[in-house]
């Protein structure tokens, strides 16, 4: 499974004093694969509605294995039910 699939946001979108890891540089390929605005959207959510670093990180880090799992199951966002959520927390 991976933890961090590579579809990288362009240099300069991401500042230091808002993603104080690396985590928050790589935008999951599921997310990617939907285009520059998407993969902005994904990075503006953390950024914009998570205050606290450390739960942004686990929220980050939890959302990068969760569409990891997807992607090596073949589901993209648009096929992603309920039911996958449910199975991916069963396997935790």
């Amino acid at each position: 499974m991976n933890d961090q699939l590579p579809a990288a946001l362009p240099s300069g979108v991401v500042t230091p004093a808002v993603f104080d890891d690396t985590l928050y540089r790589v935008v999951p390929a599921v997310v990617a694969a939907l285009g520059d605005q998407a993969s902005w959207r994904y990075v503006e959510f953390f950024a914009a509605n998570i205050r606290n670093p450390n739960t942004r990180r686990a929220y980050a880090r939890a959302c990068s294995r969760f569409f990891g799992w997807c992607d090596d199951r073949g589901l993209t966002l648009t096929t992603i039910r309920p039911f996958d959520v449910g199975e991916w927390i069963e396997q935790l």
